[in-house]
């Protein structure tokens, strides 16, 4: 009902909820817990883009929005990806994906931050996990929902391929030059399960192992 809509929205704007989401990023950071924590302001070169404000000689406008962010690592998915816990400290626009990206480690399929991987993610590897938050009776609610098929399908696919977890007789790997890109993701579309990477290490075909022992 109405009363307990304002309730619920009356903890959202004093920030007494608690929101905890996992993201998939390029890289892990060096730290396995911390806090970002950086203004945020509107990009003055894209206006569908928000800025990281990192340089505390910039002049602060009333465009600078204050922002705080908690992560912590979940799991290593190898050397260049992970599993990230996040908990938004405060609710400012693309803050997750801002502050991620201003430490290093952009949520992968997120191209706006800028996620250059390519591991077959159609969208942001961003999930919303978990709310808390009282009732208006008092009562603490917690709710909790698992990531979609797509969010746990390439995490399998890097700690599958990139961990190198098949055993290695097992695995087929293409390395190809940039020339030979676009003949490869086609002989690489003939397979269910390939694993094409350029000389740079970055996925060009399908990310999967190909058992041909």
């Amino acid at each position: 009902n109405q009363a307990a809509f304002m309730f619920i929205k009356k903890q959202f704007l004093s920030r007494e909820i608690n929101k905890t989401y996992l993201a998939i990023v390029e890289g892990v950071p060096e730290k396995s817990e911390g806090k970002i924590e950086y203004d945020i302001r509107p990009s003055t070169a894209n206006r569908l883009k928000k800025v990281a404000v990192k340089k505390v000689t910039e002049v602060k406008t009333k465009a600078h929005r204050h922002a705080r962010t908690l992560y912590k690592l979940k799991e290593k998915l190898g050397d260049k990806f992970s599993l990230l816990e996040i908990s938004p400290l405060t609710g400012r626009t693309h803050q997750i994906r801002v502050h991620l990206s201003a430490i290093g480690h952009p949520i992968v399929g997120d191209a706006l931050y800028g996620s250059k991987s390519r591991v077959g993610a159609k969208r942001q590897m961003l999930h919303a996990g978990a709310l808390e938050f009282t009732a208006p009776d008092g009562k603490e609610i917690s709710l909790s929902v698992d990531p979609p098929q797509d969010f746990k399908t390439i995490a399998k696919t890097i700690k599958s391929i990139l961990n190198l977890d098949y055993p290695k007789n097992k695995i087929k790997i293409i390395v190809v030059n940039d020339s030979s890109k676009d003949k490869t993701r086609e002989i690489a579309q003939k397979f269910k399960e390939v694993l094409v990477l350029d000389n740079k290490h970055k996925g060009v075909g399908k990310a999967s192992a190909l058992n041909h022992g």
